[in-house]
C-alpha cells in the first residue's frame, strides 16, 4: 500500500500507537489498525512524497502517478460528500468514539477545545439567564484569571466550588428538593437558604464559622 502520510503509516503499521482520545485522529487510526489486524493478507507499505505533480519534475513514476490520482479522487469525493449529506452520519464499524463540536470534528487538543467551549460565552450567558450575573457584570469578571486560579486549586476545593456556584449542595433549597426536609429555612436566621444566603446570612453566629472556611 502506498501513502503520502508518513506519520499515518508509522502509527498504523509500525508504532501501533495508543488510540486514546488524547491522540490526533484517534478514531481513524484505531479503525485502520483494526482493519490491518483482521485482514488475512500480509500488508506492506511504501511512503510516497506527496504533490510530486507540483514539483515540475516529470515523468512521474508509477507510485507518484497513482498518488496524484488518489489525491484528486479524494478531493472529488469529499466535495460530493459535503453536498449530499451530513458527514456526521458516517459511522465507524468498530465504534471508536469521534467527537464533534457543532459542525466540526475535533481532531486534536480535544479536551482543551471542549473545555474552552463549555466554559465560554454560552456558559456565561446561562449564568445571565439564571439571574446570577447580569450582562454588565459578566464583562467585569476576569475569566482568564479565574480559570488559572481554579486549575491551581486542589481537586476537593474545585469540586466544592462547582457545587456551591451551581447551587447543587446541601442548602435548604436543595434538601427540600431532595425530600430530606420540609422547608428551606436557614437554621440560624430562618430566611430561605440557598448558596447566596450562605455569604449573606445576618445571624451573628454565621460569620465566625464562615471566616475559617475562606482561608
Amino acid at each position: 500500500m502506498g501513502c503520502d502520510g508518513l506519520v499515518a503509516l508509522n502509527k498504523i503499521f509500525i508504532l501501533m500507537v495508543d488510540t486514546s482520545l488524547k491522540s490526533p485522529h484517534s478514531d481513524l487510526v484505531h479503525e485502520s489498525q483494526v482493519a490491518v489486524q483482521e485482514t488475512p493478507i500480509t500488508w506492506r507499505f511504501h511512503h510516497i512524497p506527496g504533490h510530486q505533480d507540483e514539483s515540475g519534475i516529470f515523468p512521474l513514476d508509477r507510485w507518484a502517478s497513482l498518488n496524484v490520482q488518489a489525491d484528486l479522487q479524494a478531493k472529488i469525493f469529499r466535495q460530493q460528500l459535503s453536498l449530499s449529506y451530513d458527514p456526521k452520519s458516517l459511522s465507524l464499524p468498530n465504534k471508536q468514539l469521534s467527537i464533534w463540536l457543532q459542525e466540526n470534528k475535533l481532531i486534536k487538543n480535544k479536551k482543551h477545545l471542549l473545555l474552552q467551549w463549555i466554559h465560554g460565552p454560552e456558559t456565561t450567558q446561562w449564568w445571565v439567564q439564571q439571574k446570577r450575573i447580569t450582562e454588565t457584570t459578566k464583562t467585569l469578571v476576569d475569566w482568564k484569571a479565574l480559570s488559572q486560579a481554579f486549575k491551581l486549586s486542589k481537586l476537593s476545593r474545585r469540586i466544592g466550588i462547582q457545587k456551591h456556584t451551581s447551587g447543587f449542595c446541601s442548602v435548604g433549597k436543595m434538601v427540600v428538593r431532595w425530600n430530606l426536609r420540609t422547608n428551606d429555612s436557614c437554621p440560624r436566621c430562618g430566611a430561605p437558604e440557598d448558596t447566596a444566603h450562605i455569604w449573606r446570612c445576618p445571624h451573628p453566629a454565621a460569620m465566625p464559622n464562615l471566616e475559617p472556611a475562606l482561608i
